[in-house]
């Protein structure tokens, strides 16, 4: 039973958190116009969270290597309450500018957050790692918890908002609170780890023997080219529709405003469920390399949809977009329980060097995306850069073939 409970604490605790990032994403304009802030330090505040989950993945497999799974998540995760609590004081430290202790703040949940959700799979595993079928779908729950915070704060924002009487730091302190009771109750429920490291293992030993699984480089392929289309979703289909789809008569005006609701909506309600597929597949003996045949195509509609403009093409594109990462997310999180399910601390490992590279890759592509448009004027080059990462997924089926099971 205590074993259930800690899985269940911390998804909530995750997704407590994803609330809590995304909520203060959705309030940038009424912290902006009450701190005073121009539109970069606004931007910046959300996107001080990108930056530090580089540096929290890789602060992730410091404590994991320093205190061992179970303390190095309680330490972590305690961060991401602490930075929510201390939010009540934004705007009352007459020696710190508002913007600064906010950008702070964000930055150190961000490290709490990196460390939690690198967490989450070494967790699962340590407990069901002899419960295949058990660890696929409770791992696969685990990561969706972002998620399921992610949706409950676009589905509940403006009500959460009014119940804390429109103050946002109270809603982001109560947030903090609960982050850091689910936390202290975790650290009591969840088991001890089963064992340490050697001390005659430096780390740098360590560090090179992550390096040289093949599992870690796969993992990076897989997930690089979905996590941009996610990414190039959120950020420039929007823009493209607005910017070029309606300047040049493609949609109205009413058609850009019905696509621009419907389409990231419905990625996200598919992105709640599309990862059991895989999960299910995997439990009825399908093999990784078929999962990821069967979500092919899936590519069809995305890479169709700069081509054929039409507008029930984006939303059969979003479905199919969201179909595809979803069942990546699930395959990319099989691997490193599959062929390290007898290595937890190693596995460990290969999740926080992951993250690191994903964060890392993420903000690269986001940049290089940004130089695209601000050179060529046009979103088609960034679609076809998206297409090529998506393309080469394929051949981190060969990384796997190296691997061996331990």
């Amino acid at each position: 039973m205590r074993k259930y409970l800690s899985q269940i604490i911390a998804f909530t605790n995750y997704a407590i958190f994803s609330i809590s990032w995304f909520l203060v994403s959705l309030l940038t304009k009424e912290i902006r116009e009450e701190l005073m802030l121009d539109n970069q330090q606004a931007v910046f505040i959300t996107n001080a969270i990108f930056l530090a989950k580089i540096f929290g993945a890789l602060l992730a497999w410091g404590l994991f290597y320093k205190f061992g799974l179970k303390i190095g998540y309680f330490i972590g995760a305690l961060l991401i309450g602490i930075s929510g609590v201390l939010m009540q004081y934004v705007g009352d430290i007459d020696f710190i500018k508002p913007f600064y202790f906010i950008v702070f703040l964000r930055f150190l949940g961000g490290l709490g957050g990196a460390v939690a959700i690198v967490a989450l799979i070494p967790i699962a595993q340590k407990h069901f790692a002899n419960e295949p079928k058990k660890l696929n779908i409770i791992r696969t729950c685990n990561v969706n918890s972002n998620m399921v915070g992610s949706i409950i704060a676009f589905a509940f924002s403006t009500s959460i908002l009014a119940y804390f009487n429109g103050e946002w730091r109270d809603a982001l302190v109560f947030f903090g609170w609960v982050n850091i009771a689910l936390v202290v109750l975790w650290l009591f429920v969840d088991s001890k780890d089963e064992k340490k490291e050697s001390k005659n293992t430096t780390s740098s030993k360590i560090l090179k023997t992550t390096l040289k699984q093949p599992i870690l480089w796969a993992m990076v392929l897989f997930y690089m080219g979905p996590l941009f289309f996610l990414d190039t979703t959120a950020f420039h289909v929007l823009l493209y529709i607005k910017d070029e789809l309606v300047l040049n008569g493609t949609f109205t005006e009413q058609q850009a405003i019905k696509i621009t609701s419907i389409f990231p909506t419905t990625i996200s309600v598919i992105l709640l469920f599309s990862p059991f597929i895989g999960v299910v597949l995997n439990n009825k003996g399908v093999s990784i390399q078929k999962i990821l045949s069967f979500s092919a195509p899936c590519l069809i509609p995305v890479v169709c949809l700069y081509f054929l403009k039409s507008e029930y093409m984006f939303y059969l594109a979003a479905v199919c977009g969201g179909i595809l990462f979803g069942i990546i997310v699930a395959v990319v999180f099989m691997i490193p329980s599959y062929y390290l399910k007898n290595q937890p601390e190693l596995l460990s490992y290969v999740v926080s060097i992951f993250w690191a590279f994903t964060y890392i890759l993420l903000f690269t592509n986001n940049q290089l995306a940004a130089y695209i448009y601000d050179n060529f004027h046009t979103y088609n080059f960034i679609f076809l850069y998206m297409i090529v990462l998506l393309a080469i997924t394929p051949f981190a089926l060969l990384l796997l073939k190296k691997q061996k099971i331990s």
